[in-house]
């Protein structure tokens, strides 16, 4: 598993310029005892305005002699499609890796408050499985930012592996059709956000479980404050971010004793209650709909399968129709093997393929129509020679 040092920094950053598809960086040159590279971003409006509370995900290459997941990981243009694809729902994804329309989405900490996004870069961390990799001569990695009410935007480094330290300034332009956000509960719900994006790793002291506990407080008092203002979409979206929130771990072995923090289980009750909340107030978020009605898709006892089977396909097809390119990439997996098992095989083959051309990054997709071949031997169907 990746892990990160989060460290949070105070340092003044340069001014360079980022647009949205044109970044510039800065490096500087320092003695590097750790090969940690810290990276310091401001981002800003194009006012030059700081903009708080951005969400951040990111990319590191990684050489594949180092690590097998290599392939798997995303790279510049990957994060950039999956940002401008679920950037409407930057604020639920989690870093849950069940939870997300791609395990690989790397999801770090937001920025603070002053708009100053800080992240400290280790190599071997990103390489995974305990291995102590050196940094590579040149080492490329970046981050991408999300607000509601301006356009996305990147940046992207390439380090020396003398450099400790990259820093830049990233512009985020207006997005006219999404207002920026002011509300009360808003400014709560990013700031909560903020903190969890921060609460990872650290000591079980009476300070950290009251702020543990007041996580869910704030939360649910923000969603019942949009709920009054009949903003029912916010109140759905602070209801499923509070799927996950931090629970003190027990350890078992011995004497009991609290070792820690950790994620809820997405299947306690507690997390149940929100998603089931969350559903009720925007039943067209599509956050929502993946992790609710798509997860609890069986069969109606007495319902003949055939039947059951076309009203799942129906199902699929409606949401693919409503949402397009934004639908998880598992939704189209789940439509071409509801083909298959349907017998459908060639219109299956045709819905792998364009797949694996929306999304060649999800799963394997040469695996999958393996799998489908091999399904047609065994009914005794031809295989066309141009598959």
């Amino acid at each position: 598993m990746k892990t990160r040092r989060n460290t949070r920094l105070r340092m003044l950053l340069g001014i360079v310029l980022t647009a949205i598809g044109i970044y510039s960086a800065d490096t500087l040159a320092q003695p590097n005892l750790d090969d940690t590279v810290s990276a310091l971003i401001a981002v800003q409006d194009e006012a030059g305005r700081p903009i708080p509370y951005v969400t951040v995900w990111g990319f590191e290459d990684v050489d594949p002699k180092d690590s097998e997941y290599a392939s798997r990981m995303l790279g510049a243009a990957d994060l950039w499609r999956m940002t401008q694809r679920y950037d409407s729902l930057h604020e639920i994804i989690s870093d849950c890796i069940f939870a997300k329309p791609l395990a690989e989405i790397d999801i770090f900490g937001m920025g603070g408050p002053d708009g100053d996004v800080v992240e400290d870069m280790r190599y071997a961390n990103f390489v995974g499985n305990g291995k102590k990799s050196p940094r590579p001569d040149m080492w490329h990695f970046g981050f991408t930012f999300m607000k509601r009410g301006y356009w996305p935007g990147k940046v992207e480094f390439n380090v020396a592996k003398n450099e400790t330290l990259v820093k830049a300034t990233v512009t985020l332009k207006r997005n006219p059709a999404e207002a920026i956000e002011t509300a009360a509960y808003i400014n709560t719900f990013e700031r909560v956000r903020y903190h969890l994006s921060w609460f990872k790793n650290i000591a079980i002291t009476a300070e950290n479980k009251a702020i543990a506990r007041k996580f869910a407080i704030d939360l649910e008092s923000a969603a019942q404050q949009a709920m009054a203002a009949g903003d029912k979409a916010t109140a759905a979206r602070i209801y499923a971010r509070m799927r996950f929130l931090p629970e003190i771990i027990l350890e078992l072995d011995g004497p009991v004793h609290m070792a820690g923090f950790r994620i809820t289980d997405a299947e306690s009750p507690a997390s149940k209650r929100v998603m089931d909340l969350a559903l009720q107030l925007d039943h067209h978020n599509l956050y929502v709909w993946m992790e609710t009605v798509h997860q609890q898709i069986n069969t109606p006892p007495g319902t003949p399968l055939d039947k059951w089977r076309l009203s799942y396909l129906e199902q699929l097809d409606n949401i693919i129709a409503q949402y397009g390119e934004s639908v998880w990439p598992s939704v189209y997996e789940a439509r071409a093997s509801l083909l298959v098992s349907m017998g459908n095989y060639v219109r299956a083959h045709e819905l792998y393929l364009q797949a694996a051309q929306l999304e060649p990054k999800y799963g394997d997709w040469d695996r999958e129509l393996t799998k489908l071949k091999t399904a047609m031997k065994l009914k005794k169907v031809p295989i066309p020679e141009e598959w």
